[in-house]
């Protein structure tokens, strides 16, 4: 026999009411928490390349690449030799309305040992008037979320830079309604070459929170006295452009001198299936390293440990020589290994360091020309600190 209890409807009405009661109090404590700001895309860089320099002759190549994306699959390298400016400018034609917009962000990544300064300009108004913001500091490795304000009085315009030195930028931006063009601007300082990926462009609507910046904001000051919270945590970054073969065989040259020749191609043989660099020897020469293979852009460190990683084989089993050296006279390459090659792949690492700084090396996989007929294949090489 099952006893049930006597309801008690006055007590079922208190527990309605405190229900309900409930319910309203996380509604609305809810709707008071303040969410992420809203964010409205620019440029993520999976479409292709959208972004020009302002000058071909300042010397920037742009490259959509498939290695260090901080959203989605892609992000922009932008490279440059130092042609006498301090800086280049790359832009991108956009039409806006910005009176709901109250910053731009975007998220970069510096693989120099060394800080790389930037700032962004916007040109509005039917006169394509110029609004320039002040250059702030990206520490080396990711900086995540650098956020220049577009609210404050903080631009140089061309009234403002007749004002002279402390007053340049103090200027507001203008005809909001009418965003003409976007502009990046990457100075080199000393420095004879510099890169710099570029990835996740957005605007940030006003009234809305922000996401936590790095402290590379529209602000020279914080950047340059405190380094970016997110690249103490993040993985090394990588040197070497299109370390991976994703884009062919861009980024890599094949030297070949005094009667040495080779056919370089890019195959899907790599371990998994995916790309690799083939190389035939065709002719060769007086001395092996008449036929080798290098890229050339990063910066090396005096002291600084590095670290090249990669993936290799032969049809046979032979012996292949990495090493880093001055891209230039005297040519001083004394940081060099003999690595095992066999038929198989391998995963290869050549640990270095160098007693000279220089932003002018190539790394080389050299002492190829030694075999007619042999055949290399390397793949997903990577060059990081380890110190």
């Amino acid at each position: 026999m099952m006893l049930t209890m006597p309801t008690n409807p006055a007590r079922n009405g208190i527990r309605r009411v405190l229900h309900l009661g409930l319910l309203a109090l996380v509604g609305l404590t809810l709707s008071q928490c303040p969410g992420r700001a809203k964010e409205i895309p620019v440029d993520g860089f999976e479409s292709g390349l959208t972004w020009e320099a302002d000058n071909p002759a300042d010397g920037a190549v742009l490259t959509v690449v498939q290695t260090n994306a901080t959203e989605g699959a892609h992000a922009l390298l932008v490279t440059f030799t130092n042609q006498g400016k301090d800086k280049v400018v790359i832009h991108q034609a956009i039409n806006r309305d910005l009176t709901s917009i109250s910053s731009l962000v975007l998220d970069a990544i510096n693989p120099q040992t060394h800080a790389v300064y930037v700032a962004i300009a916007l040109q509005t108004g039917p006169k394509w008037d110029w609004f320039e913001s002040p250059p702030v500091s990206l520490k080396p490795g990711l900086n995540r979320n650098v956020r220049f304000d577009l609210t404050g009085k903080t631009f140089k315009s061309d009234r403002t830079e007749k004002l002279g030195a402390g007053l340049e930028y103090t200027d507001v931006l203008t005809n909001m309604t009418q965003l003409q063009r976007i502009s990046v601007l990457i100075y080199n300082g000393s420095a004879d070459q510099v890169g710099v990926y570029l990835d996740n462009v957005r605007w940030e609507q006003s009234g809305s929170a922000a996401t936590p910046a790095s402290p590379a904001m529209n602000n020279p000051g914080d950047a340059a006295d405190k380094p970016a919270a997110s690249a103490l945590t993040a993985a090394p970054v990588e040197m070497l452009a299109n370390a991976n073969f994703a884009d062919g065989l861009t980024n890599w040259v094949l030297e070949q001198t005094e009667g040495a020749t080779g056919r370089m191609e890019c195959v899907p043989e790599g371990p998994d299936g995916k790309a690799a660099l083939r190389l035939q020897v065709l002719t060769i020469a007086p001395k092996a390293w008449h036929l080798q293979l290098y890229q050339t852009g990063p910066h090396i460190e005096k002291g600084r440990t590095y670290v090249l990683t990669f993936w290799a084989r032969s049809d046979r089993d032979s012996n292949l020589k990495v090493n880093c050296m001055m891209n230039h006279e005297p040519w001083e390459h004394h940081t060099q290994e003999l690595l095992p090659l066999s038929a198989e792949w391998k995963e290869l690492h050549f640990r270095f360091a160098t007693p000279w700084s220089d932003d002018n090396v190539r790394i080389s996989f050299t002492d190829l020309g030694g075999t007619v007929g042999q055949t290399y294949w390397l793949a997903n090489c990577s060059l990081v600190p380890a110190s």
